[in-house]
């Protein structure tokens, strides 16, 4: 037996249907069991109304002036959006789909005008600092690792000046200039400094007390690395027995393993606790 097309029709009335999403957006969505479609839609409707108030109550985004009445052309992406509510859920009471691309056109429009505003964007800036957008990028592509002296002066020798010295080596052509890494790289890395013999190096005979020797003095980038290395493995060794302390399936076998496992699992809460508010701490004044 052959389906009528009535039958595939929601139970509920398009008419009320209609009305319903009229009244309160998300409504008719909401009768139509479509609860979720509902709510975000009447929560997107809340929320925009209020950004458009506030935005033209305190920063006069979108004022505009009729005659003797003064509003914000903001609500009028907001009415076609409530629109879009009101045919949406006919489609749905039709069992139709209709595309959302219109109301996401319509808050983002909303949104981007008074987040436009708000941070106070100017378009000039992109004009007037061209000059220094184009040197910070100039540098990102061509990092300051490798230095060439050419004449007794040094200069950075970007990508460009590295394969031209390498094509003069293969060649065989002798190269503008010496090349060599550059104090940039250097503090990164590290640098071997003529220093006086450490008091174990005298110990160790490996030099004579008073002489100087060559050593490596770490950059920043291999200190950060041995903190966190360091952090990590004294971290480890002290993690490991006060887990087991703290675990209730060893310890409460044990006479007076409770109050052992009460401590040690607050010690292991205060240690992760402490970590944050300590980096947040740093970030205070004074």
């Amino acid at each position: 037996m052959a389906t009528s097309e009535s039958t595939l029709k929601h139970p509920l009335n398009s008419i009320s249907v209609l009305f319903s999403s009229l009244i309160l957006p998300g409504l008719g969505q909401f009768l139509l069991k479509k609860r979720s479609n509902g709510l975000l839609i009447f929560l997107t409707a809340v929320i925009s109304a209020f950004l458009i108030n506030w935005s033209f109550v305190h920063q006069n985004i979108g004022k505009l002036n009729i005659g003797s009445f003064i509003t914000s052309w903001l609500w009028l992406p907001f009415i076609f959006f409530w629109i879009w509510n009101i045919l949406d859920a006919r489609a749905l009471a039709e069992r139709k789909r209709f595309s959302m691309l219109p109301a996401i056109i319509f808050i983002g429009l909303i949104l981007y005008v008074i987040a436009w505003n708000v941070t106070g964007i100017k378009l000039g800036r992109l004009v007037e600092r061209f000059n220094d957008a184009r040197i910070v990028a100039t540098n990102l592509l061509n990092p300051d690792v490798i230095t060439i002296s050419i004449n007794g002066q040094d200069q950075i020798c970007a990508w460009k000046c590295m394969s031209q010295y390498i094509g003069d080596k293969l060649a065989g052509r002798t190269p503008q200039g010496v090349i060599r890494a550059s104090d940039n790289l250097l503090d990164l890395i590290g640098r071997i400094k003529l220093v006086p013999a450490s008091k174990w190096q005298v110990m160790l005979g490996l030099a004579e007390s008073g002489a100087k020797t060559n050593q490596f003095f770490a950059g920043t980038l291999i200190q950060t690395i041995a903190m966190g290395l360091m952090a990590t493995i004294f971290s480890t060794i002290i993690a490991i027995p006060v887990s087991f302390l703290a675990a209730h399936n060893i310890m409460s076998r044990l006479p007076g393993g409770t109050a052992l496992i009460t401590s040690c699992a607050a010690f292991l809460t205060q240690c992760a606790l402490s970590t944050p508010l300590y980096g947040a701490s740093s970030l205070l004044p004074g």
